[in-house]
């Protein structure tokens, strides 16, 4: 990163409007993103921590005609790319470090994501499709960094995910979408996805961090959802060779949220005899 950055990301506070701005920070981004150096992540972690909190503030507004800029959607993608690398291919950087740029704090700005992807009525939306990248990278951090579990803003969001997406009709729903053979791709949806790639991946890092803090049993987990899963592995399992990389990446997910449910010892052949019986 240049010295301008800090300019750069001050300015942005105010002009973020501004589409040469926007095209700047995105370009030292995707610098960083080639050079992953750790270096430049202390020199400029104040900046970073300042980019960060304006990209969950973008997200948590009431209306996000910013989805209709390129440049702001291209920035928003190398910023989720950047937190990315992060959590994956930062060796040295120090898990306070990594939280701090990931986490947000305040719990009104994530009940007003949340309120903006309930409003929205078009399953493609690109909204959906930006800040699902945004989940997804805290279900890497706390796969990477257990400790995390215990932070009440990531209890809170698993919480609400659990409650409000995945115990719900609507999950239901779209696991029905994948019970037909042979599938149309129209059906993987931004809404699709977020349900069963990005919800489900939140909810099985949690539950592999071992978090104490969580409403359901394995058990009733399994009983609300596990007669579609099996459905939905046994359909497509003699069809691997025609899976979309869509279809792959929600089957994976529900592979391991099924996994992350399973305790270990006599209690897991329990569960594992349960979803056998499913599978019949």
């Amino acid at each position: 990163m240049e010295d301008s950055f800090e300019g750069l990301i001050s300015t942005l506070q105010t002009s973020s409007s501004c589409d040469d701005l926007l095209c700047e920070v995105r370009l030292i981004l995707e610098k960083q993103n080639s050079l992953l150096s750790s270096a430049l992540i202390s020199q400029f972690h104040r900046s970073l921590l300042i980019l960060e909190h304006w990209t969950w503030q973008l997200f948590s507004q009431t209306t996000h005609e910013w989805v209709q800029k390129s440049n702001c959607v291209e920035l928003l993608h190398t910023i989720a790319l950047f937190n990315k690398n992060l959590n994956l291919n930062y060796k040295d950087v120090e898990a306070n470090i990594e939280g701090s740029l990931l986490v947000l704090k305040p719990t009104n700005g994530i009940n007003l994501i949340f309120e903006n992807i309930e409003k929205i009525t078009d399953d493609i939306d690109l909204f959906i499709s930006i800040v699902s990248l945004w989940f997804d990278n805290l279900a890497n951090l706390l796969q990477k960094n257990s400790k995390f579990e215990i932070c009440p803003i990531i209890i809170y969001v698993n919480l609400y995910i659990t409650r409000h997406y995945i115990m719900t009709d609507q999950y239901k729903f779209y696991l029905t979408q994948l019970h037909r053979l042979p599938l149309s791709q129209s059906i993987f949806t931004a809404k699709l996805l977020f349900y069963i790639k990005t919800c489900s991946f939140y909810l099985s890092s949690y539950l592999f961090a071992n978090a104490q803090h969580f409403i359901y049993s394995p058990q009733e987990l399994i009983l609300q959802l596990g007669t579609d899963y099996a459905y939905i592995i046994v359909l497509h399992t003699y069809n691997i060779g025609s899976w979309s990389e869509e279809l792959l990446t929600c089957i994976a997910h529900l592979l391991l949220l099924f996994a992350c449910c399973a305790p270990g010892g006599e209690e897991s052949r329990d569960y594992t005899e349960e979803l056998y019986f499913l599978l019949n």
